[in-house]
């Protein structure tokens, strides 16, 4: 294997160990964001946001991802998760960005999970 896969495939391993962390924090967000909100929901919120960005940044920079894993991400389903996930950040509406977070981000975070899953 040459150094350019072995450093795509420890990226996707660290990926894959950073995932066992953020889904559980991500379900936990949509919670507070769904009416059992705490005093430092909104730093939480913004923390869980800049993992799932670094998580989806890291993602597209393995290029050789369905050799490595078998399988890759709907990247135009996840283009439409990302936007939508955006409008409702933007427009600051709770219970939006837990639906968004819940039917979206987080089927995009198990789907990565899945296809790190065999490394």
């Amino acid at each position: 294997m040459n150094e350019e896969l072995k450093q795509e495939l420890e990226a996707l391993q660290v990926l894959n160990q950073f995932l066992d962390k953020l889904i559980p924090n991500m379900e936990n967000l949509c919670r507070e964001l769904g009416g059992e909100a705490k005093p430092d929901t909104p730093a939480f919120q913004k923390q869980c946001m800049d993992a799932f960005n670094w998580t989806i940044e890291i993602y597209n920079r393995v290029p050789h991802v369905s050799e490595l894993c078998g399988k890759e991400l709907d990247k135009n389903m996840a283009n439409q998760v990302i936007m939508s996930l955006g409008e409702a950040l933007k427009a600051g509406e709770s219970a939006a960005i837990a639906e968004r977070i819940e039917n979206g981000a987080l089927v995009i975070l198990h789907q990565l999970k899945d296809i790190t899953d065999v490394i």
